[in-house]
């Protein structure tokens, strides 16, 4: 693996491969893995709620259960594309869905080619111990956005404390253990440590 490798973003027709028009789904999917090559990209990335609620889990006239289904289906087509083409497609635990939710996505799709972009903080957007999302998520993490944030008092009547960035070492992510968590356990962490 090189000292580092380029990622762009996936186009959301991720998300209609399994729909009504899935052949033009694939035809945006393709394109994409095409931009990808020709600028030496061998990862495209998303996360999956668009940072709202209403297409994100916290849809509420869709269950837990439906989303991840909806995703499951959708990521199963993605990978036979991303397979084909020999590049790989990550969703980034974002605001959306615990590392364990991910990991029943990522035992489903069972592929090399689809996995996570293990954010090291952003379990607590989901209110969820980010350390937690590494435990779990490391087998499947095929890129990384490492960073660390710590809980801080917050002056609100209802939730007196909230998640902020801050520089490595100085939060709640125990960041010596999410690399030793990740060179053990990742697919592809050879040579990530330089």
């Amino acid at each position: 693996m090189p000292a580092y490798e380029l990622e762009i973003n996936a186009p959301r027709a991720i998300f209609e491969l399994a729909g009504a028009d899935s052949a033009a789904a694939r035809r945006e999917v393709e394109k994409w893995i095409e931009i990808a090559k020709i600028l030496g990209a061998s990862i495209l990335r998303s996360g999956y709620g668009r940072l709202n609620t209403k297409t994100s889990r916290f849809k509420r006239d869709l269950s837990i259960s439906e989303h991840l289904g909806f995703l499951i289906r959708n990521l199963k087509e993605a990978a036979k594309i991303f397979e084909d083409h020999k590049v790989y497609y990550v969703i980034e635990n974002h605001c959306d869905f615990a590392g364990r939710e991910f990991v029943r996505i990522f035992e489903a799709v069972d592929s090399t080619h689809a996995g996570s972009a293990l954010d090291t903080g952003n379990g607590y957007t989901v209110y969820w111990d980010p350390n937690d999302d590494v435990d779990v998520l490391a087998p499947y993490a095929i890129t990384t956005h490492i960073k660390d944030m710590r809980v801080e008092d917050y002056e609100s009547d209802l939730i007196p404390f909230q998640a902020r960035g801050c520089a490595l070492g100085e939060g709640h992510v125990d960041i010596p253990r999410v690399l030793e968590l990740l060179e053990t356990y990742s697919p592809r962490a050879e040579g990530w440590l330089i």
